[in-house]
């Protein structure tokens, strides 16, 4: 049998693909914050632990009750430390 590459054009795609990705990647991590990305949002769209006047403030805290089951993050709250028993 005689064989060839018949998907030439997919290959470029996507080599041209991974090295915008690289690029993208190489140009967040120089320029960016990677910690923001696992860093949790309260209620107030605001960083524990990174936004200003909240660097003393790391954890977040849901003051989710029995009727709030629909919007959990509408009730979170950065804290200096977890509650040992419901607020």
């Amino acid at each position: 049998m005689n064989r060839k590459c018949t998907d030439i054009c997919c290959l470029i795609i996507f080599i041209v693909f991974a090295a915008g990705m690289g690029f993208v990647s190489y140009h967040g991590f120089e320029n960016g914050d990677p910690h923001l990305l696992i860093a949790p949002l309260d209620a107030d769209g605001k960083f524990c632990g990174f936004s200003p006047t909240y660097e003393d403030y790391p954890y977040l805290y849901y003051a989710v009750t029995e009727n709030t089951v629909v919007d959990w993050f509408a009730y979170a709250v950065c804290v200096t430390e977890c509650p040992l028993e419901n607020v």
